[in-house]
């Protein structure tokens, strides 16, 4: 999607809350990484689902600067929560302040620690799942994740395009063939129903039947 197409899209649609746009604007000038928000037409999206499903428990692997987290639970009834995963704590400082101004930290659990840890020790049911973390073990957080959702409950996956070389057989990179072979793997699971959306990286919904 070229910029002028990206720019009338977002100006029709809802705006940003000032709050989204200050955590973004603060990810950028505060991290090296900022790549790696979610972005507010995403954002939308997130939040948008949690409405329609609504979801009361969610679970949410990579927090980063809790851009995504904010987008579901802003969205949420009063009484859901979010489980949220993130090994590295360095920007817990960014985040758990931004939970706070928006009187969720007390919804909102950060786990600190390695996923493939910390998932096995969650009781599911999930309603909703969002995982956007180190895409080479994504099978492994799917194969994690899915015994967690409820049947009928949406997953997630982002960066399923990987900068659309998962889509040209030249592209044989170690990180592009794993991330082509776990779209396969969800693509060929008679469990789920997915539908896999040209969304700025790519993104993956996955509904468990």
């Amino acid at each position: 999607m070229n910029d002028a197409v990206l720019a009338y899209t977002e100006a029709h649609s809802r705006k940003e809350p000032e709050l989204l746009a200050k955590l973004r604007r603060t990810t950028h000038l505060q991290t090296l990484n900022a790549r790696m928000l979610s972005g507010w037409t995403q954002g939308q999206l997130l939040g948008m689902l949690v409405q329609i499903s609504g979801a009361k428990r969610m679970l949410e692997l990579g927090t980063f600067t809790g851009y995504s987290a904010l987008c579901m639970m802003m969205d949420a009834d009063s009484d859901a929560t979010l489980d949220t995963i993130e090994p590295n704590r360095e920007l817990s400082y960014l985040h758990q302040a931004f939970f706070q101004e928006a009187n969720l930290s007390e919804r909102i659990k950060v786990h600190y620690r390695e996923a493939d840890q910390v998932l096995p020790k969650l009781q599911g049911p999930y309603d909703l799942i969002f995982i956007d973390a180190d895409k080479k073990r994504n099978e492994l957080y799917y194969q994690l994740c899915l015994p967690l959702l409820r049947s009928g409950g949406l997953m997630l996956v982002d960066n399923v395009l990987w900068d659309q070389k998962v889509a040209h057989e030249q592209h044989q990179d170690p990180d592009t063939v794993i991330i082509r072979a776990f779209n396969q793997l969800v693509a060929s699971d008679s469990n789920v129903d997915v539908l896999m959306l040209p969304m700025r990286d790519g993104l993956s919904l996955i509904r468990k039947k």
